[in-house]
């Protein structure tokens, strides 16, 4: 009796031990993207990129010369500057200069998020800012790092909502 209850003993332990090599549950490692059909994968540092979609793209029709051309893939938005620069603090302002391309006024939000040297965020991302845009014209965004060793940036668009 005693080697039965030892021999179940010894197998439930088996059993036990086997899935939980098995069972993978919660998060794991970080996987880098390489993949050569996707070389823009990874975050695109200094940048300023629209999350919106349909502030991207909008469908026209061109008629040039008596050609048809359309319809294509032509943003309402064009990013006509953007960059940072150091501040007589040392912290690091970020702008962006949109144009307005459509013939109605549009509203924008930025935000931006800040990174050290290490490419590692410093600081969370800042509040959305709105950018007014009247028909055909141009409006700025800036925002400033609270932190000196911010080195890098990433900017998000959306329309305003």
């Amino acid at each position: 009796m005693q080697k039965a209850g030892l021999l179940i003993s010894v197998l439930a332990l088996g059993f036990v031990g086997a899935g939980c090599s098995t069972i993978t549950e919660g998060p794991g490692p970080a996987v880098r993207v390489d993949d050569p059909r996707a070389p823009r994968a990874t975050l695109a540092y200094n940048s300023v990129v629209f999350v919106d979609k349909s502030l991207s793209r909008t469908l026209k029709q061109y008629e040039i010369f008596g050609w048809t051309l359309g319809p294509g893939q032509v943003s309402k938005i064009a990013v006509e500057a953007q960059g940072a620069r150091r501040t007589g603090t040392g912290t690091l302002e970020v702008f962006a200069t949109f144009r307005n391309r459509s013939d109605f006024p549009l509203q924008l939000e930025g935000r931006v998020q800040f990174f050290d040297a290490d490419k590692v965020p410093i600081e969370g991302p800042t509040v959305w800012q709105r950018v007014h845009l009247p028909p055909n014209g141009v409006g700025a965004y800036k925002e400033m790092s609270t932190r000196v060793d911010a080195a890098y940036y990433y900017t998000e668009v959306r329309e305003g909502r």
